[in-house]
């Protein structure tokens, strides 16, 4: 894979969540029931899913419930509970991992 499908990846799920950050910072008037009723469950369909290094599944799904990966493959079925995000055309990663981040180490492992 190329470091330009890469960068859109990383760039389209950065995009994802940073617009949904700037809208509810740009509200004025508060929403009712929406903070009640957050969608905790997501599903990315139709997107090239890496699941390891050299393996990609086309027209994959990736569901996330509660910010754990719930499932990951092709043919899954989308839960009712799920807001749906077509990724035709993109790349997702279904676990990516900083191999050069600190977080979360014991003191002296960084």
């Amino acid at each position: 894979m190329s470091t330009k499908h890469r960068s859109q990846a990383i760039i389209t799920f950065a995009g994802l969540f940073l617009t949904g950050s700037i809208s509810a910072q740009q509200q004025t008037t508060p929403t009712f029931g929406l903070h009640e009723n957050t969608p905790r469950v997501h599903a990315f369909t139709g997107a090239n899913v890496v699941v390891e290094p050299g393996t990609t599944l086309e027209n994959g799904t990736v569901v996330i419930r509660d910010g754990i990966i719930e499932a990951v493959g092709e043919g899954i079925e989308v839960p009712p509970d799920a807001r749906a995000w077509a990724l035709e055309g993109r790349t997702v990663y279904a676990g990516f991992i900083d191999a050069m981040t600190e977080v979360g180490l014991p003191e002296g492992m960084a």
